[in-house]
């Protein structure tokens, strides 16, 4: 994102860890508890400027599109 963080997505649950540009781990973007059926994280977009973020997320379920705030400015 704007400020350096990355973002690694998760197998085994529909999440994203996010670090600092140092490796410290700031936080975990999680999938609301609603969406049952998707087991793994695999791809982030952040939009250029800005801190609007997409999320790929699929398992038996199929196949979706979540949206975020990033954590960078």
């Amino acid at each position: 994102d704007a400020e350096g963080n990355l973002y690694q997505g998760l197998h085994g649950r529909p999440a994203m860890a996010v670090y600092d540009r140092h490796g410290a781990r700031l936080a975990t973007v999680e999938v609301p508890a609603r969406h049952k059926g998707l087991e793994s994280a695999t791809n982030v977009a952040i939009t250029p400027g800005g801190t609007r973020a997409y999320m790929t997320v699929s398992g038996p379920a199929g196949g979706y599109v979540y949206t975020f705030d990033a954590l960078g400015q």
